[in-house]
């Protein structure tokens, strides 16, 4: 099955906002390493689930979907909250986090077309 022809279908641009938002997180975390509230170590797990979903979105499995939207959302909430408590104190940091924020709050709607599109078509 083409992902093209797939009615509401938008995991193709889920999985491109995973792979820049990885990348970003991936580039950034050696800068602000001391900033961050968590291990590094669970930064890096979420980099490594960012590009394994991205590796496996796909238009024939809902619960993939739903992973996305899972995903997004967590980060959406852990990215803002970081924001909100580290502006305007470290603002490149806040930036970058808003940049992150912004990504998974865009993935997390298009994750969400896909679900309402699996579940339209049956």
């Amino acid at each position: 099955m083409d992902d093209q022809k797939v009615s509401h279908y938008y995991g193709d641009i889920t999985r491109k906002i995973f792979i820049i938002t990885a990348v970003l997180m991936s580039l950034s975390l050696p800068i602000f390493k001391d900033l961050i509230f968590v291990p590094i170590e669970f930064s890096l797990a979420i980099i490594v689930a960012l590009i394994f979903l991205a590796g496996v979105t796909n238009p024939r499995q809902m619960l993939i979907a739903i992973l996305d939207f899972s995903l997004s959302l967590f980060g959406f909430i852990v990215f803002e909250y970081t924001v909100v408590n580290n502006f305007p104190a470290h603002i490149s940091f806040a930036i970058v986090n808003q940049l992150i924020a912004a990504l998974m709050l865009t993935a997390l709607y298009y994750s969400t077309k896909t679900i309402r599109g699996f579940i339209l078509n049956r």
